[in-house]
């Protein structure tokens, strides 16, 4: 039975090779849809981004989500908690990993603040794994901003305003 599952694991898990290279036009390709979907509240197409055993991680909490049907309803739980609030994301990377710098704006408010850092494991063509780190203080080490001035268009996900 135990050799039964080690089988359907390792079959249906890429080989660690087949990662898109750092930087290449198929890991920044993954990454915008990524973004994309994520800032839209896309959950369908997240979703399909993520390989079946993928995984979502917030550390130092010391939960973690795995399963698509877990990370569905994290996600679910937490766009609503963010409400009118607008999330951006501004590619950066992290350990060659594709990552993203994250902010909230709200309407009412001149400036974005800050919501941490979430960094992507890429598995084969698709994503493996998600990490957010919620410090705030963590994005000084990426050279980003600790805020900006909000306005009202959307960010894209190459940081520039839409």
């Amino acid at each position: 039975m135990r050799t039964d599952a080690r089988s359907a694991i390792d079959r249906d898990r890429p080989p660690p090779d087949t990662r898109p290279a750092p930087g290449s036009d198929q890991d920044r390709e993954l990454s915008r849809r990524f973004a994309d979907a994520f800032v839209a509240g896309d959950l369908d197409t997240l979703l399909a981004l993520l390989i079946d055993d993928a995984w979502l991680a917030m550390p130092p909490a010391p939960h973690e989500y795995h399963g698509k049907p877990a990370i569905l309803e994290f996600l679910r739980v937490s766009g609503a908690w963010r409400g009118a609030r607008r999330l951006e994301l501004v590619p950066t990377r992290a350990n060659t990993q594709p990552a993203f710098a994250c902010y909230l704006s709200e309407p009412d408010k001149p400036r974005t603040t800050p919501a941490g850092l979430m960094v992507l494991t890429l598995s084969g063509a698709l994503i493996g794994g998600m990490t957010r780190f919620r410090h705030d203080g963590v994005l000084d080490r990426f050279d980003r901003p600790a805020t900006w001035a909000n306005a009202p268009a959307a960010t894209t996900t190459s940081g520039r305003r839409g």
